[in-house]
């Protein structure tokens, strides 16, 4: 990078130019990468501090969009450090990137990766610069230009090869390069990532999709020649079609190689400066996320952390390894929620404002990152899903569940496990679990107030009578906006009759999981199901009566035969368009396990199937149908929702903890 020269600003010196994407393609140090791949020119790696890639295919299309229509991208900020004066880790810039955290990458032969990998230090050259601001750009120009894209398949398994599809960029050179789009905000050159049997010529629309590495020089880490790339022979017949291809490749060519991405280049600078400095210049940024500012802290001001000890290492196998102990139960953990569970312990508020991301409160946090801290998560989590039977689709954020791990915490030193915990308050911690999700008890003030101030108050009952103070916390919040507990008596707390019959259960997802899920023995929403060949599914929650059905989608309901009146069919449709989300509709079923997969199949049809397997009887005493109602046609289904519901209600009655218990 042929800086200019610089301008000094306090003790830290600034330069500003401008470089091509080509030339900064070439300096990307890469995963696998030796000191025999890197020439003359200074390269580019990731300080410790910088978050993850993050940016899905959109966002690169669009990045490209802009560089060929000479829009501005914004400014790189890189950090022209001194290696003696920095032993931070370095880590290396991804280009095949997959779009899920557990992809299998020891599985397959190239590096395709979800986190950057770090950088050995026998590998880093002696002079490099660190890149503070710029990581989400530089890594999709380096996917985009001799990367790949590696998506995620619906419904398969994130943890094989097989469930991705490897997609390349690709610029659709029969476009006319010179359109003016009716919406401002519409792209003119048409980039998509495509799997590679969608490359070329596409004959029902008439583009030609052309791989945009192409452009690039494997061998010379540079673009090819412009007069070296021939236009595809099917894009030359028609005299239009060629003057297309060859304007858009040429923009192509002259965009990437023009010195038109600004860059501030700054020095004289330490590890704590640049952390500052990343802070200051993120702090506004629609795409950041606060824990990462709270984690670049953690990078330079926790002591156990150097070029010996990486930080994303560190963080990243603590929470996969808790992931994989409870990810049968669809909890998953990273590093925002292992940052808010210091910061409660700290006895701070929860929160990741900007207040809260200074080296005074981020610093102290190092002294609860022991042993202690991940035995009294582990203890927490199950305790939620072994004795409350929940998993993480019932919880309306990890958040809600601080209260029990700083609980925890406090009394490890007299519990072993969850199962000592007594059966009291093991009852109590569970009343404020349901407190958080049917009563909505954060709709109270902000959920960081609430927790703060429980904290307060948990802390407190540790300290005095050596419980769970459940009764303090509800005379903390009883008689505020919402009714505080469940109860029989409306006077007393919601009802679960109130539950049932006023809530949405097409927008309040989380309760309606947490009410199936404590409804069901076997199952719960987001469990892990085994089927018969002994695999593993997903619990999912499925509508009995099929949706689209209900809606009339494709004139379902006007092609039966129905024996009603004109007007009886009417008033019928009607209610079923408006009550397909009733709770009494709702049901869980494994996905794609045989018979129990019920799809889009009316109720009679599933059940006679079913019936078939001699299982009927069983699943209609497991989904609570009711027998009473003769068949489960759409004429009855007014009277199987009130008739179902009511059954719902008398078990939740008995499944569910209500105040007069407690």
């Amino acid at each position: 990078m042929d800086d200019t020269e610089p301008v000094f600003v306090g003790h830290v010196s600034l330069s500003h130019d401008q470089i091509s994407v080509q030339d900064l393609v070439s300096r990307l140090v890469t995963s696998g990468a030796t000191s025999e791949d890197t020439d003359d020119e200074i390269q580019l790696m990731i300080p410790s501090l910088q978050r993850e890639f993050c940016w899905d295919p959109e966002d690169i299309e669009k990045l490209f969009d802009s560089v060929l229509r000479g829009l501005p991208i914004g400014t790189l900020l890189v950090w022209d450090t001194e290696p003696d004066r920095n032993n931070e880790a370095k880590y290396a810039f991804i280009q095949q990137y997959a779009n899920k955290a557990n992809f299998p990458t020891d599985e397959v032969e190239e590096p395709i990766e979800h986190y950057s990998s770090k950088l050995d230090s026998e590998y880093i050259p002696e002079e490099y610069m660190l890149v503070l601001d710029g990581q989400q750009r530089l890594t999709s120009f380096l996917i985009g230009l001799k990367g790949s894209f590696h998506e995620h398949r619906y419904r398969k398994h994130t943890d094989k090869p097989e469930s991705y599809y490897e997609k390349h960029l690709c610029l659709n050179i029969l476009n006319d390069p010179e359109r003016e789009p009716d919406n401002t905000q519409e792209p003119i050159f048409e980039f998509s990532f495509l799997r590679e049997k969608k490359h070329g010529y596409d004959e029902e629309d008439g583009d030609y999709w052309w791989p945009v590495n192409n452009i690039w020089d494997e061998d010379n880490s540079r673009l090819v020649q412009r007069e070296e790339i021939d236009c595809p022979e099917k894009c030359t017949q028609d005299p239009t079609n060629r003057k297309n291809a060859r304007e858009n490749i040429d923009r192509l060519h002259e965009s990437l190689r023009a010195e038109q991405i600004p860059y501030e280049l700054v020095g004289d600078i330490t590890s704590k400066g640049a952390v500052e400095l990343f802070r200051r210049r993120n702090k506004a940024g629609e795409e950041l996320k606060n824990s990462d500012i709270a984690f670049s802290l953690i990078t330079v001001y926790w002591k156990e952390f150097d070029e010996n000890k990486d930080p994303k290492e560190t963080f990243e196998n603590e929470a996969s390894e808790l992931t994989e102990n409870f990810a049968d139960h669809s909890f998953s953990f990273g590093k925002q929620f292992f940052i808010r569970s210091l910061l409660y312990l700290e006895d701070e508020k929860p929160s990741l404002e900007l207040e809260n991301l200074v080296p005074e409160i981020i610093g102290p946090l190092e002294n609860h990152w022991d042993d202690e801290f991940f035995d009294a998560i582990n203890m927490t989590f199950e305790l939620i899903t072994e004795d409350f039977e929940l998993t993480g689709k019932c919880i309306s954020k990890k958040t809600s569940i601080l209260p029990i791990l700083y609980y925890c915490y406090e009394r490890q030193d007299r519990l072993s496990d969850h199962s000592d915990i007594p059966e009291k308050d093991r009852q109590r911690m569970e009343y404020w679990v349901q407190m958080t999700v049917l009563n909505n008890i954060f709709s109270i003030s902000s959920s960081m107030t609430v927790l703060d101030n429980v904290r307060k108050i948990v802390g407190k009952g540790i300290e005095e009578d050596d419980r769970f103070p459940l009764s303090e916390i509800v005379e903390e919040y009883q008689g505020r906006s919402v009714k505080i507990g469940i109860s029989a008596d409306e006077d007393t707390g919601v009802t679960i009759t109130d539950i049932v019959e006023e809530t949405d259960h097409s927008s309040a997802t989380t309760v309606r999981n947490y009410l199936l899920t404590k409804l069901y023995t076997d199952r719960g929403v987001g469990k892990d199901f085994k089927i018969e060949n002994g695999d593993k599914t997903s619990m999912e929650v499925d509508h009995f009566f099929p949706a689209s059905k209900l809606r009339n989608n494709e004139n379902y309901l006007d092609n039966q035969d129905f024996e009603l009146s004109d007007e009886n069919f009417k008033a019928m449709k009607e209610f079923c368009e408006n009550n397909v989300n009733r709770f009494g509709n709702f049901t869980l079923l494994p996905h794609g396990a045989g018979n129990q997969s019920k799809g889009e199949k009316d109720p009679e049809k599933w059940l006679n199937e079913i019936e078939n397997n001699e299982d009927v009887e069983d699943d209609k005493e497991l989904h609570y149908l009711p027998q009473e109602i003769g068949s489960y046609s759409y004429e009855n289904y007014e009277q199987f929702l009130d008739t179902r519901e009511e059954m719902l209600i008398e078990e939740l009655e008995r499944k569910l903890l209500l105040a007069e218990e407690i």
